[in-house]
C-alpha cells in the first residue's frame, strides 16, 4: 500500500507517512477484528519495505544479528526496528521520522507483556544463536 501511494503521490510525503501510519494501526487495531490485532513487526517491516528497500534490507541484518546474540524475537524486532527508525530520522523528511517513530513506539507497547517477561527473564528464546533455549528434559 505504501508503495503504490509513493508511485501516486511521490512527491507528498506526508500522504506516503501517513498510509503507511494507516496500515500498522489497522492491523494494530483492525475494525472487523475488534480492535483486537497482532503485535505489528510484520507489518511495520512490510510499511519499511514499501518505504525503502535497502533500508528494510539493513533491518533484517540488524534483526539477525540481534536474534544471534539475544536468541529473542521479540527482542531482536523491537531494536532493530528502533536501529532503523533513528537512521531515518537522520536521514529522511520529518515526517517520516516521525512517522517511523510513531510505528517505533506502538510496536514496543503491543510488546509489553514480552518486555515484562525480557526484564524478568522469562522470555521464550529461540533454539538460534549464543542464548538458545534449555533443552526439555
Amino acid at each position: 500500500m505504501m508503495l503504490a501511494m509513493s508511485w501516486f503521490y511521490g512527491t507528498y510525503n506526508w500522504a506516503v507517512a501517513l498510509v503507511g501510519l494507516a496500515c500498522v494501526l489497522g492491523h494494530a487495531y483492525p475494525i472487523w477484528g475488534g480492535f483486537k490485532g497482532g503485535k505489528i513487526v510484520a507489518t511495520s517491516f512490510g510499511v519499511l519495505v514499501g518505504f525503502n528497500f535497502w533500508l528494510a534490507l539493513i533491518g533484517v541484518i540488524f534483526l539477525l544479528i540481534l536474534l544471534y546474540f539475544f536468541s529473542m524475537v521479540s527482542l531482536a524486532a523491537m531494536m532493530s526496528y528502533t536501529l532503523v527508525t533513528v537512521i531515518i530520522i537522520l536521514n529522511s523528511p520529518y515526517i517520516y521520522g516521525l512517522c517511523f517513530t510513531l510505528i517505533t513506539l506502538l510496536m514496543i507497547y503491543r510488546h509489553k507483556e514480552n518486555i515484562d517477561r525480557i526484564v524478568q527473564g522469562q522470555e521464550r528464546r529461540v533454539n538460534f544463536g549464543l542464548k538458545k533455549r534449555d533443552k526439555q528434559k
